[in-house]
């Protein structure tokens, strides 16, 4: 009897250490768009698709992925804390931005990324590629 009582005090103790030391993790999902304008309560956008995303943790690890054909992207195990993230796209200026990432009750952290565009965009100028 006594050594199924240690027996059992040692799993506990040690699937205890187990999770003690797991680092909390977020389900990261973002948005990558381009705000055309706002109109009272509704925002009207347009996608952006195919964004590199950079996120580098405070653990100093860095993630990367790309917006879907929807724009959005998800990171599964994002570590919770202070983050860096950077956006890439094409015809827009890239965004750096600083987030502390926190799990909302069912572990999802949730970002709309605003782009702007790129100044050549911006002033009307085009790729001279695409003018042939």
């Amino acid at each position: 009897m006594k050594k199924a009582i240690i027996s059992i005090a040692v799993i506990v103790l040690i699937v205890g250490a187990a999770f003690a030391k797991r680092p909390k993790t977020a389900v990261f999902v973002g948005d990558t768009v381009y705000v055309l304008n706002i109109i009272g309560t509704t925002t009207n956008c347009i996608r952006i698709p195919g964004a590199e995303i950079s996120v580098i943790t405070s653990q100093g690890d860095t993630l990367r992925t790309v917006s879907d054909e929807m724009a959005s992207f998800v990171i599964p195990k994002m570590p919770e804390g202070p983050a860096t993230i950077k956006i890439e796209a094409e015809g827009y200026k890239t965004l750096i931005q600083l987030l502390d990432i926190r799990a909302n009750r069912a572990g999802r952290y949730f970002k709309r990324f605003d782009m702007e565009k790129a100044e050549a965009a911006a002033n009307g100028e085009t790729d001279k590629a695409e003018q042939e």
